[in-house]
Formats: C-alpha cells, structure tokens, sequence
C-alpha cells in the first residue's frame, strides 16, 4: 500500500471469463502480461468492478496459477463466478476499494490531485520527473538518465535523494550496467536498518517486489512523514476486554493498532525516473 496509488486495484481481469477460473494480468492496474497474481493468494476474498465502477460481485480465492515467461497471465480460480465479469475488469481485496492510501506512486506524479491541492494551482505540488528521450517509450537505463534525475532534484528541490526503490529487475539492470562500466557492484545499509541495496554513491538501489515495474523512486527521507488518524492502543471487543481466547486452543491473544497514513509534505523532492 504504502508503494502504491491508493487504487487497491490487486488485478486486472484478462479476458472474459466463462468458468470460475480467471485469467488476470496487469498487478496493480499496470499494464503487464504475466503479474496478475502478485497481491493474490489462495483464500482471498476478492470484489471486482467495472471499469466504470459497476459492481459485479464477490468470490472467494481457491487456487492460484502464476503467470510465467513472457506473455502467459495468471489464472485464478475462484468459488463461483461474479456475474458479467468481462475484460479489463477490476479485481480488488474485499472491502478496500477507496481505502487504501496514497503511495509512493501516487504522490510521483505531475498531474494527479493529491489532499486537495492540485499541481496546476501549485507549482510545487508535482513530483520531478525525469523521462527518457520521448515520454512513453521504452528506453535503456543509462548512467546519464539516473544522474540527471540526481542533479534536478537537486537543482529543482533543493534535496538530495538516499534512497532509491525500484522492483528487482530493474535493480538488477543498475548491476549489469555498473559491471559493464567496471563499476564494483557492493552492497550498502540504510542508516541503522535492516534495509540494504546496491550502492550507487553512497545511496542505496532497495529492489522491492510489489515496487511498480519500470520505475525509479529517488526518495529524500525529510519530505516524508506520518498522519495518524488514531491513538494507538489496543483493539477491545464487543464488550470492552481485549484478551481472548482463541477458539479450540489454550491460548489467548490481544491485538494492537496504530492507525496512520503515509505522507509527503513537499512534492517537488519526489523523484521519478520512467519512460
């Protein structure tokens, strides 16, 4: 979620279906042939809408085949067969359609409203984003490309990005780039986290596998932040307690919540690397 637009599209529905098993691609709503089962898992409770927001119905995950090579999507079998699912229908986690917050993706934007201001009232309310040569078509990651987005963000925002998140594969063209440039290829640890990546001068490449494809976040830490909506503590029941037994076992459990959204106070020390 925290990755994401805020969408809480898991999937995409590839086709029309005619059984209970679905072919879905397209994780996260973006376009790809072969991811459709990244968020899904067996027993799941799906909802899934129109594109238009028509509600058609709700099932129950039961089985689960990956997408694989290059063009074969996912299928996903389900307990019974919303009516009217059609292609390109959207798959969502029950319940979470308009409930998810905005992400990372969501706020590397240059035209999307984001907590009621839109970019084109302020100018500092879009994101720095760099492209290659032609915006929207398929490029080659260049040394060139990564340090022009560096230098703007520096330039335009005035910060200096630490960490970059991408999805695995693109991390792992960073590597073969840096290697072909007889670049050493280490590994480095964000401050006292657990969290390392590639070094790229002394900033850290975290590959994620839910990161959105074909894209780099450069991330300066001081632009983000927490709204919480809810004083933390436990969660009670019905009647007031929050310890519990759980049923058919010796054991008790008590839950514990703290409820906030991730935030970003200045847009502009975004950055988003793309085609």
């Amino acid at each position: 979620e925290a990755l994401w637009d805020g969408n809480a599209i898991l999937a995409l529905v590839d086709g029309t279906p005619t059984t209970t098993a679905i072919t879905m691609d397209a994780a996260g709503g973006l376009a790809d042939d072969i991811n459709g089962h990244l968020f899904i898992t067996e027993d799941c409770d799906l909802d899934i809408y129109a594109a238009d927001g028509t509600y058609r119905g709700s099932c129950t995950v039961t089985a689960v085949t990956e997408g694989s090579g290059t063009s074969t999507s996912a299928i996903v079998t389900v307990d019974a067969l919303p009516p009217g699912t059609t292609d390109n229908d959207q798959v969502f986690r029950k319940g979470a359609r308009g409930n998810e917050a905005t992400g990372v993706y969501g706020m590397a934007s240059t035209t999307s409203t984001l907590y009621g201001l839109a970019p084109s009232a302020f100018r500092d309310w879009t994101c720095t984003r760099v492209t290659g040569a032609t915006a929207g078509t398929t490029e080659p990651l260049t040394k060139l490309r990564m340090e022009r987005l560096k230098n703007t963000m520096r330039h335009r925002a005035g910060v200096d990005p630490k960490i970059v998140l991408c999805s695995p594969d693109v991390a792992l063209t960073y590597g073969d780039l840096a290697s072909r440039g007889n670049i050493m290829v280490n590994r480095i640890k964000i401050g006292t986290t657990d969290w390392e990546g590639i070094d790229w001068g002394g900033r850290a490449i975290v590959d994620d596998l839910f990161c959105p494809k074909n894209r780099m976040f450069y991330i300066a830490p001081e632009i983000f932040g927490v709204h919480q909506m809810g004083s933390p503590g436990w969660l009670p029941l019905a009647g007031g307690d929050v310890l519990y037994r759980i049923q058919g076992e010796d054991n008790y459990r008590a839950d514990w919540a703290w409820y906030w959204l991730p935030a970003i106070y200045f847009r502009r020390g975004l950055g988003v690397l793309e085609d």
